[in-house]
Parts: structure tokens; C-alpha cells; sequence
């Protein structure tokens, strides 16, 4: 995706830490919310969410992960 800008959704160290496919499911959480009218002041924070689940996460991850097997055996 061009252009796309992780840093609009997540803080500089999240950025490097979150996988590239958690920040576009992050991007979209929060779109569908502004899209939706939603605004989470009205709720009590503690009974209100987004449940996001990657699995294993996407290719890098699973590229990282493959490059530190062939490294440490």
C-alpha cells in the first residue's frame, strides 16, 4: 500500500515493533470507527474495545522469524 503511514495510528516505537499487517488491521479498526460515528468518550472505557487477532502475523514476521532459525540453530 503506498503512502500508508503507520505513525497517523501508532506511536514511533509501536512502528517498529507491530507488524506491518497488525498496523494496516490497526489503521482499519480505527477507520471503520471515525466512519461509524463511534466515539469511545461516550462509553465507559472499561467495557468497550477492539479484538484484533493475527494468528502468526504476517510475511515479515514470519520472514524475521525464519532469518533467526538460520541464524541460532
Amino acid at each position: 500500500m503506498k503512502n500508508f503511514d503507520p505513525a497517523r495510528w501508532l506511536d514511533r516505537k509501536e512502528c517498529k515493533r507491530v507488524d506491518r499487517v497488525s498496523q494496516f488491521a490497526i489503521a482499519a479498526a480505527e477507520l471503520a470507527r471515525e466512519d461509524g460515528g463511534i466515539d469511545f468518550k461516550q462509553f465507559d472505557p472499561n467495557r468497550v474495545g477492539v479484538i484484533l487477532g493475527t494468528g502468526i502475523g504476517g510475511i515479515e514476521e514470519i520472514h524475521r522469524g525464519d532469518l533467526v532459525s538460520v541464524v541460532r540453530p
